[in-house]
């Protein structure tokens, strides 16, 4: 299905047709429909952007597979709409569904993606300046992984289940009906699977019970077609007042954008139209686990344990390159993250899991380059301090070649090869060789 093409749709409609016959077969004619809209839509735009010389963006909607991968790096814009809209619309004339993505896809083309892209170098621009470093043209800031996943301190898909979370799971979890891809039921699961991976850091004691308790009683008595959620705001006060919701809670889910800077990095679920207060089950999936990240940074236990978490990360992720992890933690009383081995070189790896909401820099380019320019430095003084013991691991490991690296967690923006950005983690061995060259 992949393989579907979606720009050729204009010529021949035929391998659409097909999959609908078989969508509304194992799903259902409305779920088909809306994937047949979803697809001429997409077709119909790509044959527009190319006739304006954006090859780039036509080429992107190429087949299913690369037009999922193009929504998928774009869902913060359609998030950023989504919050502006109700601010900035004025009159009357209403946009029909069928209009939806063409009208939209080119606001975030057009503007979006330029806006997003000017204030993302005017961050790299103060960063290197703060550094004194020579500005340059071109300098991306690594915040996205190659999943098109946002950094965080620990992710779902690296924490390793306790037999409670397990256990947890198995008792929460609800039976998914086969002709649904999103559904309430799922936000459920989502919440229990949140539940069960974290279990360690009492989740149960701390607002994320009260915000997890809330969205499921939403997902049961607010949800239409099982997707789509409405309530009126009263009604959602009186359940905020019933679960003694602390004020940051009732905040985070309705804070209307200011900006579209500011809905880029918005989570909040709800935005208010027609006097009811509107979200889907996914932007409250994304609500709850963003705010599971919110509810568990600040302690100190989790920072600590997500650090360890890290350098297992970090040592599996340098393994699928060749390295050879060794087996030394602690020399003489001093510790080490992740050493490895290469080719007759020891690669020691300071791991750095210091993290700061990206919401609060985000939309910030000096603050931003006062974070970055903090992180640097203080890597930078790590990396010395490895040389001074470095004699230690050539005792240890009868190796006398020693080089040293930092891998943190939070995309920082600097020169120095020796710092790698988790998210370019993938270029660990390329830098390695670089620097040996």
């Amino acid at each position: 299905m992949f393989e579907m093409p979606v720009a050729g749709l204009v010529y021949d409609l035929a391998p659409l047709m097909d999959w609908h016959a078989r969508l509304t077969e194992r799903f259902s004619a409305p779920f088909a429909n809306r994937f047949r809209q979803l697809m001429l839509q997409a077709s119909s735009m790509a044959t527009s952007f190319r006739s304006q010389g954006i090859g780039e963006v036509a080429d992107a909607m190429h087949n299913l597979a690369s037009l999922i991968d193009y929504l998928q790096l774009r869902r913060r814009h359609f998030v950023a709409l989504l919050h502006v809209l109700p601010k900035a619309c004025r009159g009357t004339v209403c946009m029909g569904p069928l209009d939806a993505l063409t009208v939209m896809l080119p606001i975030v083309e057009f503007m979006g993606i330029p806006m997003m892209s000017a204030h993302g170098g005017l961050m790299a621009r103060l960063a290197r300046e703060s550094l004194g470093l020579p500005v340059k043209g071109g300098v991306e800031i690594p915040m996205l992984d190659p999943g098109f996943l946002e950094p965080e301190r620990s992710r779902i898909d690296e924490i390793r289940w306790q037999e409670e979370g397990y256990k947890h799971f198995y008792a929460m979890r609800g039976t998914l009906r086969s002709d649904r891809l999103f559904s309430a039921a799922e936000l459920r699961n989502d919440i229990a699977t949140i539940e069960a991976a974290y279990a360690e850091f009492d989740l149960a004691g701390s607002d994320f019970a009260i915000a997890a308790a809330l969205v499921r009683r939403l997902s049961r008595q607010c949800v239409v077609h099982d997707f789509w959620v409405e309530i009126a705001p009263g009604m959602l006060e009186a359940m905020l007042d019933a679960a003694k919701a602390p004020s940051v809670l009732r905040a985070a889910l309705l804070r209307p954008a200011s900006s579209y800077m500011e809905g880029l990095s918005s989570y909040a679920p709800f935005v208010q139209l027609d006097g009811m207060l509107r979200s889907t089950v996914t932007l409250l999936s994304r609500f709850i686990y963003n705010w599971r990240a919110r509810t568990l940074d600040s302690r100190k236990r989790y920072q600590i344990r997500t650090g360890f978490i890290f350098e297992t990360v970090v040592k599996d992720r340098l393994t699928e390159q060749g390295f050879a992890v060794q087996e030394v933690k602690r020399i003489n009383r001093r510790e080490f993250d992740v050493v490895t081995v290469l080719e007759g070189v020891v690669w020691n790896v300071q791991c750095k899991n210091n993290f700061v909401d990206l919401a609060t820099v985000d939309s910030d380019a000096r603050r931003f380059a006062r974070y970055n320019r903090a992180l640097i430095k203080a890597y930078e003084k790590a990396l010395d301090k490895e040389r001074r013991r470095e004699h230690l691991l050539q005792a240890r490991l009868s190796i006398a070649h020693v080089q040293h690296m930092v891998v943190t967690r939070f995309p920082v923006v600097c020169d120095n090869p020796r710092i790698v950005p988790f998210s370019r983690i993938d270029e660990f061995v390329s830098r390695a060789r670089a620097l040996l060259a």
